[in-house]
């Protein structure tokens, strides 16, 4: 049998105050909004690839021009930082930021991480989505789980002593 107890007697429900990290972030927002800091800078990025191509053209054509030498080390290096500098870029359009049109956006990621990064969009988007659905979360994030190099191994427990084996 059960007995309910007086409205008095029961406890209150807790109201939940809201967190003052969250508050300060929603001002944050608000603000970041209110100066345009969030709209689509289309001719930023169309500036960004332009360089990025001429500077890359330039690079091959450095290594050319120097032929059989150690020194194309330092043009390899060059055409390394120029690559990911464009696949930065087809993640922004993975993240639907560079063009309006979504359409657009997967395209010009398709066409970057197939060209620059050599990788699959279709691999990337699945993984990348994975990741943004688990941040962090060894088990399940993607981007952080162990294989042949990981990024977290497992740490042994320690011995009685307090010493790893």
């Amino acid at each position: 049998m059960t007995t309910t107890l007086p409205t008095s007697e029961r406890p209150k429900s807790r109201v939940r105050q809201p967190n003052a990290v969250v508050l300060s972030y929603s001002e944050l927002l608000k603000s970041v909004k209110a100066e345009g800091l969030l709209e689509r800078r289309v001719g930023f990025y169309i500036t960004l690839f332009a360089s990025l191509v001429l500077l890359m053209a330039a690079t091959w054509f450095g290594f050319a021009l120097i032929g059989d030498s150690w020194f194309q080390l330092l043009i390899a290096a060059a055409v390394g930082i120029l690559c990911t500098q464009l696949s930065f870029l087809a993640h922004e359009a993975g993240h639907r930021q560079i063009f309006a049109s979504r359409r657009a956006n997967d395209w010009t990621a398709r066409i970057l991480a197939t060209s620059v990064a050599g990788m699959s969009y279709s691999w990337w988007e699945q993984k990348h989505g994975a990741h943004h659905n688990h941040p962090n979360v060894i088990s399940k994030d993607p981007d952080i789980a162990t294989g042949p190099s990981p990024s977290t191994p497992k740490v042994p427990p320690r011995g009685r002593a307090g010493f790893r084996s």
